[in-house]
């Protein structure tokens, strides 16, 4: 005997928030995903955990594997733990984590100059392409761009070639942006979870921007409007949901079967 029933309502829609037209049923796929990502915030954050130095020595640089994607090609070599935790918000999935993170300076050792948003929102190899493609410090941390001279902190910006007469005044910019800004060597650096006021990282908040990023079909504002008012009523749970069906017109009758 078949046992199989008809799904009404598409998943992706029964796991919307109840404000937008859902049930609120949380989406599992997206939750393990929240919770992986916890274990990156951690690798970035948690610099004195007892575990660190082993995990940095074994797979590298945390913010190069988890902010923008290093180490693919050692994948294969790596535990199962590792390769989930690397593709979770990675860019397989649109780097959903690392556009949520930004960094914060202090001393300037642990923050790529080129690679990390730390300076603004956008990294400064996307937001000067042309200059980044003739440096040779592509890799280097804040802390190798200067040097310190009697307190005073002095950046160095070196160049593999000659810079033409647009590149010259880009990089002119460049260096008048970097003069508002100078290295704490009495503070380390840290990331900033940016869904978060306080910029601490959380498994809710981190749920809730897959959720955004992953956003369903938008239902109706007079739909979700009504909805609403359905939820507050003092009903049975069962009316609530054939009310809930009704609205969105997802009721199994006869010319809803026969169209599927």
């Amino acid at each position: 005997m078949d046992n199989t029933k008809m799904c009404c309502v598409g998943w992706d829609c029964v796991c919307q928030p109840k404000e937008k037209g859902g049930l609120g049923i949380k989406n599992l796929e997206l939750f393990n995903s929240s919770l992986l990502s916890k274990w990156k915030w951690r690798c970035l954050n948690d610099l004195s955990a007892p575990w660190y130095n082993l995990l940095s020595f074994r797979y590298g640089s945390f913010a190069a594997n988890i902010l923008y994607g290093d180490g693919r090609e050692r994948l294969k070599h790596e535990s199962i733990w590792w390769r989930d935790i690397w593709k979770t918000g990675g860019v397989e999935e649109g780097g959903w984590l690392g556009n949520n993170i930004s960094s914060v300076l202090g001393d300037g050792n642990d923050i790529d100059f080129w690679k990390e948003k730390w300076l603004g929102m956008v990294p400064l190899c996307d937001l000067y392409p042309s200059l980044y493609n003739k440096t040779p410090q592509q890799d280097a941390h804040i802390s190798d761009m200067g040097i310190w001279d009697s307190n005073i902190w002095l950046w160095k910006l070196n160049w593999a070639k000659a810079l033409d007469d647009s590149e010259t005044e880009t990089a002119l910019e460049l260096q008048q942006m970097l003069e508002q800004v100078r290295p704490n060597r009495a503070v380390g650096d840290r990331r900033r979870w940016l869904p978060n006021t306080d910029g601490f990282f959380s498994v809710r908040s981190a749920y809730k921007a897959l959720q955004n990023k992953l956003e369903g079909a938008a239902i109706d504002s007079h739909i979700v409007a009504a909805l609403n008012r359905l939820w507050k009523n003092n009903v049975p749970s069962k009316v609530s949901i054939f009310g809930w069906w009704l609205l969105l017109k997802k009721l199994p009758t006869r010319e809803a079967l026969y169209r599927k």
